[in-house]
């Protein structure tokens, strides 16, 4: 039986004796059990939430000691046998692996695809 049971439970015994103080103090109880239940629900939504920026720092951690850094703004991974070239003003702002794309326009040659970064690679 959960608290908030209990607190019902007791509610209606004094329901049956009549006494308004015993009631009102068994409500406000029930409203502080709520209270600390939706805490408690925010608290281990947060608790998710530091979780996965900790396993995703790891994650970017690890991978920073197999990033290749070129003359060029572009980052690949050591172990990648494809060398798939990165953005490395987007590895550097925030650990984000963001591929470039090839353009062959003209002096570009590469562009990041990412909305809000400028890098641009030219001949």
């Amino acid at each position: 039986m959960g608290a908030i049971d209990t607190v019902k439970e007791v509610l209606a015994i004094a329901n049956k004796i009549g006494s308004i103080e015993i009631q009102q103090k068994l409500i406000d109880a029930q409203q502080q059990i709520l209270d600390m239940q939706i805490e408690i629900e925010q608290l281990r939504e947060n608790n998710m939430q530091l979780h996965l920026e900790n396993k995703r720092l790891i994650d970017a951690s690890e991978l920073e000691n197999r990033i290749k850094r070129h003359d060029v703004p572009i980052v690949t991974i050591i172990d990648d046998n494809d060398e798939i070239k990165y953005c490395a003003s987007c590895w550097d702002r925030g650990k984000n692996l963001v591929q470039l794309s090839k353009m062959n326009i003209g002096s570009l040659l590469y562009a990041c695809t990412e909305k809000d970064c400028k890098n641009r690679i030219m001949r």
